[in-house]
């Protein structure tokens, strides 16, 4: 039932005048850059958007993707729309269980807008594709190489990095496509990627690319120094827990075995009390006034028991 009524949904023309030829239906992104030959799902919400994205699949036609140059912006005017965009390919139409549309498109080309088309209820413009001359000079060349060193160092300090991308990097080739695809799965700024985008040169593209793996690297080696020194400073804090839990031990075994060694130990009370009293004696045997102060209470207490 979810899937006829979102295929009615789609198959609703709506009766809007027939697109010109060179014209594409646009959809506006908030954050997302895409680049020829990167397959993304997209979240839709805007009902022009839904429109859209319907109208592209019940007609089989592009589906543009553009970004906006402010993302709080809720409904984007041509002016609020980069001028550069991809062409997409839409491989699946989505309707969730909680009303949530998705498109999952898949980047084709390059195009510029050159005008936008009034009478329809979502953005459509008239526009050229952006042609790519590719050549592998030297310097292209020297550039990719280099492009696929950087690439392999980044995903080295990536945790969990599927191999299928290493192995697409190492694939890859066409220099447009290289730069296009590390670009896209780049984790750039939006607007980094936009400037990408609107590279046509490939060589000074690779160089963008280049530099946006440069600041990703310097990102994540010092990530993973931070990473290891809290990790180093958790350790040593754990150790000296441990070694401060050993000292407390040592210094209670140390003091129980004292306390025995002084007698004060409940089987050692009598021993204590005999000491007390053999060293009582020796001072009263050393000090003759404390001596004759003990024999009168000695004799003091005998004729008290005479009585």
């Amino acid at each position: 039932m979810a899937e006829q009524a979102e295929q009615k949904a789609v198959d609703q023309g709506g009766g809007q005048a027939p697109l010109p030829p060179d014209s594409i239906i646009l959809l506006p992104v908030r954050q997302t850059v895409l680049f020829p030959g990167i397959v993304l799902p997209l979240a839709i919400g805007r009902k022009s958007s839904i429109a859209a994205a319907q109208e592209a699949v019940r007609s089989q036609r592009m589906l543009g993707v553009i970004l906006q140059t402010d993302p709080a912006v809720e409904e984007p005017t041509p002016e609020q729309l980069h001028r550069v965009g991809t062409a997409a390919q839409v491989l699946r139409y989505v309707t969730a269980p909680d009303g949530t549309h998705h498109v999952v498109a898949q980047g084709v080309r390059r195009f510029r807008v050159i005008e936008y088309l009034r009478g329809f209820p979502f953005l459509v413009a008239r526009v050229e594709e952006i042609g790519i001359a590719e050549v592998m000079t030297p310097d292209i060349e020297a550039r990719v190489g280099l492009v696929r060193t950087r690439a392999r160092e980044a995903i080295e300090l990536l945790p969990n990095v599927p191999m299928e991308v290493a192995a697409t990097i190492e694939n890859l080739d066409s220099a447009s496509a290289l730069a296009d695809f590390i670009a896209g799965i780049l984790d750039a700024k939006p607007s980094e990627k936009q400037d990408v985008l609107e590279i046509v040169d490939i060589k000074e593209r690779l160089d963008k690319v280049l530099a946006l793996l440069a600041q990703r690297i310097e990102v994540l080696k010092l990530s993973k120094q931070i990473g290891e020194q809290t990790q180093q400073s958790l350790s040593s804090q754990q150790r000296e827990h441990i070694l401060r839990e050993q000292l407390r031990h040592i210094a209670r075994s140390d003091r129980k075995r004292r306390d025995a060694e002084r007698g004060q130990g409940p089987g050692h009370q009598g021993a204590q009390a005999t000491r007390a009293h053999a060293r009582g004696r020796r001072r009263i045997r050393d000090d003759p006034g404390l001596f004759g102060l003990a024999h009168r209470s000695a004799l003091v207490e005998t004729r008290h028991r005479h009585h």
